[in-house]
């Protein structure tokens, strides 16, 4: 097998069943927690191509036309669409710039672009660790057999 105890550089072959039990259980955080990032991030992929669609309804023809706003995601207040040149972008943790249209498209495709990257290498990362634990139980089972056998002499 090809993964190794990162912290001892020991073969998983070569630990024993309470050993690859901790691996186990370490792993499965791992790829647990991994999969909950990737969640976060099919989450601000969704915002981000919302809003990007919702900058489609900002043109100038909508100018002073009667529209729902947000207040959250399930409160809305009735509005008009003011000036439609500039929009404030939530760029994270809290900070609000104001952007033309088309920057704000920009940045929400940059962002997009970001996040899928991301995405994708985290995907690649949560697919090892599958790999490894699999590995990981395909070692104990052998070695549980093995006892068996052993014990059973």
């Amino acid at each position: 097998m090809c993964i190794r105890d990162s912290s001892q550089g020991v073969s998983p072959q070569d630990l024993s069943l309470e050993q690859l039990s901790q691996v186990k259980k370490q792993l499965e955080q791992e790829v647990q927690q991994l999969q909950a990032n990737l969640q976060t991030f099919k989450s601000v992929i969704g915002k981000c191509e919302e809003s990007k669609e919702s900058l489609e309804a900002i043109v100038p023809d909508n100018a002073g036309k009667q529209m729902l706003i947000p207040l959250t995601g399930s409160l809305y207040v009735p509005g008009k669409l003011g000036s439609n040149n500039k929009v404030l972008v939530d760029i994270g943790t809290g900070y609000y710039v104001r952007k033309t249209g088309d920057q704000a498209r920009e940045f929400f495709g940059r962002k997009l672009d970001m996040v899928n990257q991301n995405v994708e290498a985290l995907q690649r990362i949560v697919s090892e660790k599958q790999k490894n634990l699999e590995s990981v139980n395909i070692i104990m089972s052998n070695k549980m057999r093995t006892e068996d056998k052993v014990g059973g002499k």
